[in-house]
């Protein structure tokens, strides 16, 4: 758990792929964004009622459904908004395009409510959170930002990134995407989709992937 005077992030790991799910917290209000619930939505409404947290939308950072699995229940539990990226919204309903027929199931989202684009705001009380788009894991692929904190989904891991080999990924797009991230503050603190925090610095350091690919995409402006 991470906290500062105004808010506090809270980890759930969930489901078979051990997704991070995260409860982004406003310490004064209460109030709570549930970011990628993938499955275990039972653990994860546990959590809630344990602190009595105040669940005010879902943010699926993208449409596969080991971060949308339990969107479904969540919103049916606290009638609380989904926010997904506009090109990724599709997926939410789609069992082939979510993924989840590939694992055997066919699970699906109901809608979104709140279509985002890069730019975009997610307000959490009096806090908020900027979208930044990062397709090339899937087209609609978004990070979450706020202050010294970045929600990086399965664009940028602790030592690795996200795989461009499924259905709407792109290296050439998420080259462009990992340049971005590049370009924040070496400070800012990453909460990735899966596995262990780190930092933007700590991966410009260490993570050959990050490293190598936004390499790729100085030596592309160059010429």
């Amino acid at each position: 758990m991470t906290n500062n005077k105004k808010y506090i992030i809270q980890t759930i790991v969930v489901g078979s792929l051990e997704v991070n799910c995260y409860l982004f917290t406003e310490i004064s209000s209460g109030k709570t964004l549930i970011i990628d619930p993938g499955a275990d939505a039972s653990n994860i409404m546990r959590e809630i009622e344990s602190k009595s947290l105040i669940p005010v939308g879902i943010v699926n950072t993208h449409g596969h459904v080991d971060h949308i699995g339990s969107n479904r229940e969540l919103k049916d539990k606290y009638n609380i908004p989904i926010y997904v990226h506009t090109k990724d919204a599709e997926s939410l309903e789609d069992a082939f395009m979510n993924g989840s027929v590939l694992l055997g199931q066919e699970i699906v989202s109901p809608k979104a409510d709140v279509l985002v684009e890069d730019g975009s705001s997610i307000n959490v009380g009096d806090l908020k959170l900027e979208v930044i788009h990062t397709p090339g894991h899937t087209p609609g692929g978004i990070c979450l930002m706020h202050e010294d904190v970045l929600f990086t989904g399965d664009t940028l891991f602790n030592g690795s990134i996200g795989r461009m080999d499924l259905n709407g990924g792109s290296e050439v797009e998420m080259i462009g995407s990992l340049s971005r991230l590049k370009n924040l503050s070496p400070e800012l603190i990453i909460f990735p989709g899966h596995g262990p925090a780190s930092s933007i610095l700590g991966e410009l350091e260490s993570n050959p992937f990050f490293h190598s690919a936004t390499d790729a995409a100085d030596a592309d402006d160059d010429e």
